[in-house]
Formats: structure tokens, C-alpha cells, sequence
């Protein structure tokens, strides 16, 4: 299960990365499609924080249960 979220990590932040990337090169010809992107960045930066938080939570209730 730590995995999975370890790989969903890495994955939203390659995302984010590319909509960062995305959205400079779109930036001074096509403001309209660079605030699309940095709305989508903000949305993964959601899905990344609850993702970490669920990681964190597992991490815990591991500790917690191998006592």
C-alpha cells in the first residue's frame, strides 16, 4: 500500500511539473490555455496534499500497530 501512494506521488508530481512547463510555454501567446493549466496545477497540488496525508496516516497506523 506504501508503494502505491509512493508511486501516486511521483506521479501527480510529474503532472504538476508538466502543467508548470506547459503553461510558461502557452504563457505570452495563449493566456487563456496557461490559467487552464495553473488551474489544473493547483488541482494536483490538492491531490498531492491528500495523497501525502493518506501516506502519513498509513505510516502512523503501521507504527502504531507493528508495537
Amino acid at each position: 500500500m506504501e508503494k502505491l501512494l509512493e508511486k501516486k506521488i511521483e506521479m501527480i508530481e510529474v503532472k504538476i511539473a508538466a502543467e508548470i512547463k506547459q503553461a510558461k510555454k502557452s504563457g505570452i501567446k495563449n493566456k487563456n490555455h496557461a490559467m487552464k493549466c495553473l488551474v489544473r496545477k493547483k488541482s494536483l497540488e490538492k491531490q498531492l496534499q491528500i495523497t501525502c496525508k493518506k501516506s502519513y496516516r498509513l505510516i502512523y497506523l503501521l507504527s502504531i500497530l507493528f508495537r
